[in-house]
């Protein structure tokens, strides 16, 4: 059995809390059918993102120190740092965001009014601008006090996929293009962000 060292981060409830109002313990009210709030209910609901196929090489090729082709077309936000993809195993969680054929919006926050109308909004978006086909849309929302083991493939590191999403998409949603490797940061301000998602549908 290949040994994995553990890296374990204690998502502290005050830093969802200083996300969330007085009003997060509230219930959504609302007769509204929620999209899925959590990626384990997501990919209940829908399975694992597809990782995109790789091209069977009739000869081997140079060592590339792990990067992707140089894409086409133009460049958006930021490389996703090599080592998240170096320190990330295939079958962590999170791994299809950022191996996948298809670009994904994220965002992690506290479950709770707040982080739910984010949620809403953030589907009412992709829905009433057609974008489900543009994007798988993965939120995460976590209950307040709970705290998650991330596993690393290096020891030591605290560098795969699922503590650079947590550092990054809580306060933010992150829209990740996995060919290009790049994300692209975007505030939870519902027009900046229907721009953006307009603006980078074909991207």
């Amino acid at each position: 059995m290949r040994k994995r060292s553990l890296f374990a981060l204690f998502v502290i409830t005050s830093i969802f809390m200083s996300l969330c109002c007085v009003g997060c313990g509230i219930q959504n009210r609302s007769s509204k059918k929620l999209p899925p709030q959590s990626y384990d209910e997501w990919v209940k609901q829908n399975g694992t993102p597809p990782v995109a196929a790789k091209k069977t090489a009739s000869a081997p090729k140079a060592k590339t120190n792990n990067r992707p082709q140089q894409p086409t077309g133009p460049l958006y936000g930021q490389e996703i740092p090599a080592a998240i993809y170096d320190n990330t195993m295939p079958e962590d969680k999170f791994s299809g965001l950022i191996r996948g054929n298809k670009k994904v919006v994220f965002f992690s926050y506290a479950d709770c009014s707040i982080g739910r109308r984010y949620n809403s909004e953030i589907s009412d978006i992709l829905g009433q601008n057609n974008l489900y086909n543009n994007y798988y849309y993965m939120p995460d929302l976590h209950s307040n006090g709970s705290s998650t083991m991330v596993v690393c493939k290096k020891p030591g590191t605290a560098d795969c996929v699922e503590n650079f999403l947590y550092q990054n998409c809580s306060g933010q949603v992150c829209i990740i293009n996995p060919k290009q490797r790049r994300v692209v940061y975007v505030s939870h301000e519902k027009r900046d962000l229907a721009e953006q998602l307009i603006s980078l549908k074909d991207w």
